[in-house]
């Protein structure tokens, strides 16, 4: 880097800073006539491709680039035309052919038959512990266990008698919703919003039994009710 240069930068510099807080001097911004766009000024240049820099610093104008190989001289060494052989070649290729051995890595390897291995036509562990587990369960849900009731003083429902119930039930539930349609729309005394209120618990009650006894099992006490409910008059 050259005095000019520093010089240069450190003028420019200071240019900077005097116009970073409070701008520039008046009268510095004033047009010079001297200084206006050129044609082709904001163009990059780009150096010539007919100088040549070398690794010490020196360049040189000459393209002394490096050259290939000359072609060889046809008169000193001239190609030689017309030359025969008396080798059978397809022949040759043939006994060459016969004579190699095989390439045994590219053959398919022999499979394995299925009846070789150890547990070949025997049931899996897995499938043998599901069976196990079916067979349990199957005589947890025998006739016979359902039959007995493990919770004393109880006893289960069978399926017929578990039916007229739920029969009795729903008939007893097709009386009383009749019954219901038929009182007026508009409750105006204190009897009529009883009589409505009574009639709509004992659908929900109804409703909330036979959805108790349609399940698969059902116990029913042996003992008699403590409490007793008169039905609807």
């Amino acid at each position: 880097m050259t005095v000019r240069h520093l010089l240069w930068k450190m003028k420019n510099n200071l240019k900077i800073r005097e116009a970073a807080t409070f701008g520039r001097p008046p009268g510095s911004s004033t047009p010079r006539p001297r200084r206006f766009l050129k044609k082709h000024s904001k163009e990059p240049r780009l150096s010539d491709p007919h100088r040549i820099i070398r690794n010490g610093g020196g360049s040189v104008s000459d393209r002394c680039m490096s050259k290939k190989d000359p072609l060889p001289d046809l008169e000193k060494n001239p190609p030689k035309y017309g030359l025969k052989s008396d080798t059978d070649y397809i022949t040759a290729n043939a006994v060459m052919v016969i004579r190699a051995k095989p390439n045994r890595a590219h053959w398919p390897k022999k499979e394995k038959p299925p009846m070789t291995d150890p547990g070949f036509g025997r049931l899996p562990a897995y499938l043998t512990k599901r069976k196990k587990e079916l067979a349990q369960k199957a005589s947890k849900n025998s006739p016979k266990n359902q039959g007995e009731c493990q919770h004393p003083g109880t006893r289960r429902l069978d399926g017929d008698e578990k039916q007229t119930i739920i029969n009795g039930l729903k008939i007893k539930w097709a009386v009383l919703n009749a019954e219901y349609q038929r009182l007026p729309f508009i409750a105006d005394t204190d009897a009529q919003k009883i009589r409505r209120n009574r009639y709509e618990d004992e659908l929900e009650n109804l409703q909330r039994d036979i959805s108790l006894l349609s399940r698969k099992v059902v116990l029913v006490s042996e003992k008699s009710p403590s409490k007793f409910k008169p039905p609807l008059l």
